[in-house]
């Protein structure tokens, strides 16, 4: 991703936060004690920016590792239009998997 769109990404992400605001609060987090490899059989799809699949190389690695890869526009007006986008690609990676919502 270009320096200029990293600074747009940063720029909404940080869209209405406060020195207070924690994003983290809307997360869950799992540890576990050893690496998960990314392997065929424990990966659904992936999601990426299409901007990524610019990058040399990226596009084939995906497909080594499954048939299903999910791009989104980095172009929101707003953060919950930029999580909107990605929420609609993992909805599609889980509905060509078989899994309904």
């Amino acid at each position: 991703m270009s320096h200029a769109k990293v600074l747009a990404v940063a720029k909404l992400y940080k869209e209405g936060s406060t020195k207070n605001y924690d994003d983290r609060a809307a997360a869950i987090e799992l540890q576990v004690e050893e690496d998960i490899p990314l392997k065929k059989e424990n990966l659904l799809g992936v999601v990426v920016p299409e901007e990524y699949m610019r990058t040399p190389g990226v596009r084939e690695s995906l497909k080594d590792l499954t048939k299903v890869v999910e791009t989104y526009r980095l172009l929101p007006l707003s953060i919950s239009q930029h999580y909107g986008l990605i929420y609609d690609c993992v909805e599609q990676v889980y509905k060509r998997a078989g899994i309904n919502l």
